[in-house]
C-alpha cells in the first residue's frame, strides 16, 4: 500500500492516481447471509421491550347484531316490561354484558351509580361509553321476574340487552335459536321463555306516539311524501314542423314564458296607471261622514 501511495498509483487499479480519476472495473460487492448463521449472529437477545402504543385490550363488546336489533344467530328477543314501561329485550351471548338504555332508567328515576369511565367496543368498530350502572333491575319476562346489574349504554337495537355474563349466572341452560326459546333452572323451578320473531312496522295510533314521545322512544322523527313526477315540456317538440328556424329559436330562447305559471309574478319595481280618460276623478273615493242629504247644503257653503 505505501509502495503504491509513493508511486501515486490507485489503491484498486495500477492507473495513476488523481481527483478525476475513475476505475475502469469497478465491482459492487454483496454480502449474503444464511440462514443457518443468523442465530449465532446475535447470541444475547435483547429483552423484551413493552409495546407502549398498544392500550389496554378493551374487555366490553357489544355485537352488531345487538346494535342494530337483527334477529339473527345467537340473538333471541323478548317483550318485557320494567315498572310501567314496555320494552325490548334481547338476548345476546356475542355481548359481554348487560347493558340498558339510559332514557329508561331517567324517566323511571331507578336508582342510578357511578361508575369509572370505561369504553365498549361496538359491532361496527366505534367505542361508546358507559354513562353509569343500575345494580339491581327488576325485569317482567312472560310472568318471569328478573334480577339483573346493568350498565347504561345509549344503543339503538334494543332497550336492554342481556350479554354473556347474565348467561353465566344461570348455570346449564339450553338455547334453541331454531325454535327461539331459552330454558333454565331458577329458585328451584324450570323456566322456558319463549322468543319473538323480528314485527315488521306497523302503523301507529295516536296515543302510541303520544306515550312514546313522553318517554322519550323516539329518537328522530321524519315525514315522507308521494310526490308525482313531472317531466319537463320539450318546447321544440310541440311546435309544427313547418315553422321558421329564426322564429324556433326566438321560441326556444323564451321558453320560460310558454310554462304553467307556479306562483304569484314577481314584484315590480314600477307599476303602470291606467288611463281611462283625461279628468277622471279617482274610481275609490272615501265615503263621507255624514248623510248624503246633508252633502249639498255643505258643498255651498
Amino acid at each position: 500500500m505505501q509502495l503504491r501511495r509513493d508511486k501515486g498509483l490507485c489503491y484498486f487499479c495500477d492507473e495513476r492516481f488523481s481527483h478525476t480519476h475513475r476505475c475502469p472495473n469497478r465491482r459492487l460487492m454483496m454480502l449474503q447471509l444464511a440462514e443457518d448463521d443468523e442465530e449465532s449472529l446475535d447470541p444475547d437477545p435483547p429483552e423484551d421491550i413493552p409495546n407502549s402504543s398498544t392500550g389496554e385490550e378493551i374487555q366490553h363488546h357489544l355485537s352488531m347484531n345487538a346494535m342494530k336489533g337483527n334477529s339473527g344467530m345467537g340473538i333471541i328477543r323478548f317483550t318485557g316490561t320494567i315498572g310501567n314501561i314496555e320494552v325490548q329485550v334481547l338476548v345476546d351471548g356475542g355481548s359481554s354484558d348487560t347493558y340498558l338504555q339510559p332514557r329508561i332508567a331517567q324517566f323511571l328515576k331507578v336508582p342510578i351509580e357511578p361508575t369509572p369511565k370505561f369504553q365498549v367496543l361496538v359491532g361496527n368498530g366505534q367505542c361508546l361509553t358507559v354513562e353509569g350502572m343500575v345494580r339491581q333491575l327488576h325485569i317482567q319476562v312472560q310472568g318471569h321476574e328478573l334480577i339483573v346489574p346493568a350498565y347504561l349504554l345509549p344503543v339503538a337495537g334494543a332497550d336492554l340487552i342481556l350479554g354473556s355474563s347474565w348467561l353465566a349466572t344461570l348455570g346449564p341452560h339450553i338455547a334453541d335459536y331454531a325454535s327461539l326459546s331459552l330454558k333454565f333452572y331458577q329458585l328451584g323451578k324450570f323456566i322456558t321463555l319463549q322468543g319473538e320473531k323480528q314485527a315488521s312496522p306497523q302503523h301507529s295510533q295516536l296515543h302510541q306516539l303520544r306515550r312514546m314521545r313522553n318517554t322519550n322512544a323516539i329518537e328522530q322523527c321524519f315525514t315522507i311524501q308521494l310526490v308525482e313526477a313531472v317531466s319537463p315540456q320539450d318546447t321544440l317538440a310541440e311546435l309544427p314542423d313547418d315553422i321558421e328556424p329564426e322564429l324556433a329559436l326566438l321560441l326556444y330562447s323564451y321558453r320560460k314564458v310558454f310554462h304553467t305559471p307556479s306562483g304569484l309574478p314577481p314584484p315590480r319595481d314600477h307599476h303602470h296607471e291606467i288611463h281611462l280618460k283625461e279628468g277622471t276623478k279617482p274610481v275609490k273615493v272615501k265615503p263621507y261622514r255624514y248623510p248624503h242629504s246633508q252633502k249639498e247644503e255643505i258643498e255651498k257653503m
